[in-house]
């Protein structure tokens, strides 16, 4: 019978651990992008890479023990609907970090408005100011800026092409 009684606490101790896991607020991302118009293969493309992240994440038990939740919204390729996007992610999606951006302008917006919030910005976009003019301890960009892609392309075209120009 005390086996009996031992198992099952140490049962219902293992069904309350895990509820409690699975109560854990998520972690919540919030998407701001291109996802209409000409250019919204650009926006999907990225948010596919950041659904598949987060579903490989949320399968192995979560970041931190959290699950994560995606919230999209689409800023029209304009920085004035980018920048409603922005506070509505935060003030009442609860967004904890914002990924995208889609056009400089767009991501400018983003950069100067986010150290307001006080939230960790995620930008794919690659114009200088982002970085440079309005660089701000929010903003991370993992990818080059625009003048460094150039100056690669230069000195690639210029080493194993046999051209005088190149116009871009």
């Amino acid at each position: 019978m005390k086996k009996v009684c031992t198992l099952i606490v140490i049962f219902i101790g293992f069904i309350l651990a895990v509820n409690q896991v699975q109560a854990a607020p998520p972690i919540v991302i919030g998407y701001n992008d291109i996802l209409s118009g000409t250019f919204k293969s650009n926006g999907e493309s990225y948010l596919m890479g950041i659904e598949e992240a987060v579903k490989e994440i949320n399968e192995d038990s979560g970041l931190l023990g959290r699950p994560i939740k995606i919230v999209k919204e689409d800023n029209q390729m304009k920085p004035e609907i980018a920048i409603q996007k922005l506070k509505k992610m935060i003030l009442k999606d609860k967004c904890d970090v914002i990924f995208g951006g889609g056009t400089s302008s767009s991501c400018i917006a983003i950069s100067q408005t986010i150290p307001r919030y006080k939230k960790l910005y995620i930008t794919n976009g690659v114009a200088l100011d982002i970085t440079g003019k309005h660089f701000n301890r929010y903003v991370f960009r993992p990818t080059f800026n625009v003048l460094l892609n150039i100056k690669t392309l230069a000195h690639y075209m210029g080493k194993n092409k046999p051209f005088k120009k190149v116009y871009m």
